[in-house]
């Protein structure tokens, strides 16, 4: 590991393994992505809290697993009452009957928009109740809301008339997928490993395109105002850098 890019550059690599196996790695996994290094608990420790920044669950080395609970928010009470009127709104969308949801389903298949504004506003308390469920997670739930109703408008657009799921376990099943992926993205966003790791990477980026125009490498001064930070977080960030790679070099 010659300096801190390539070590960056390994991590990113290990990300991108992850995404395709659920968003986990196996210790032997890392270190055959670091076939030069005799990785030491030390160092397993450090890569395991890094990538545990990205959402990336890690078996540690004694055969657990590395875990972490969603964060809890408490709820603002002006978000709360703008979802209450939501929801007292959403109470009074239209009743439809089975036979009315197939022939509008029908309907929407053959190409008549207007069916699928009615089928929304029927299910938009079905859309508002899933939404409760994810409270207390990290998004307000006003943004629960707004996710629900994406993922009802979705699921509405994609049911097809004769599938042997049923309507409203599509609807649900689809509902709650799009809110278990907006809270993961939220989550994943807001964690200090993330943003680090994010404004390392662009620290990089901006210091090796420096030194391309300029010949030389830029102080900090000069990364602190191309990056828009203060010159002490980009100390900061340089010195997390640094550590990062002395840890795995020593």
């Amino acid at each position: 590991m010659n300096n801190q890019q390539d070590f960056l550059q390994t991590i990113l690599e290990l990300k991108e393994l992850a995404l395709t196996k659920g968003g986990r790695l196996s210790p032997d996994e890392i270190r055959g992505a670091l076939p030069d290094m005799d990785l030491t608990d030390d160092h397993m420790t450090f890569i395991s809290s890094y990538l545990a920044g990205y959402h990336i669950l890690v078996e540690d080395f004694q055969g657990g697993e590395a875990t972490w609970e969603p964060e809890t928010q408490e709820e603002d009470p002006r978000d709360q009452r703008l979802a209450d009127l939501y929801l007292e709104e959403s109470a009074h969308s239209a009743t439809l009957t089975g036979q009315e949801i197939n022939d509008l389903l029908d309907s929407l298949a053959a190409g008549q928009e207007e069916a699928r504004d009615i089928l929304v506003e029927a299910r938009l308390s079905l859309a508002a109740d899933l939404a409760g469920d994810y409270r207390n997670r990290g998004l307000p739930y006003s943004d629960l809301i707004q996710e629900s109703n994406l993922g009802l408008l979705l699921a509405v657009s994609d049911y097809r008339p004769g599938s042997e799921e049923s309507f409203d376990s599509f609807l649900e099943r689809r509902i709650r997928r799009q809110l278990e992926d907006a809270l993961r993205d939220y989550n994943a966003s807001s964690r200090p490993g993330v943003k680090m790791a994010d404004q390392i990477n662009r620290l990089n980026e901006i210091s090796s395109a420096f030194a391309r125009d300029h010949d030389r490498e830029a102080r900090v001064d000069e990364l602190a105002d191309r990056m828009g930070i203060p010159e002490e977080e980009v100390r900061t960030l340089m010195k997390a850098s640094l550590d990062a790679v002395n840890l795995l070099e020593h």
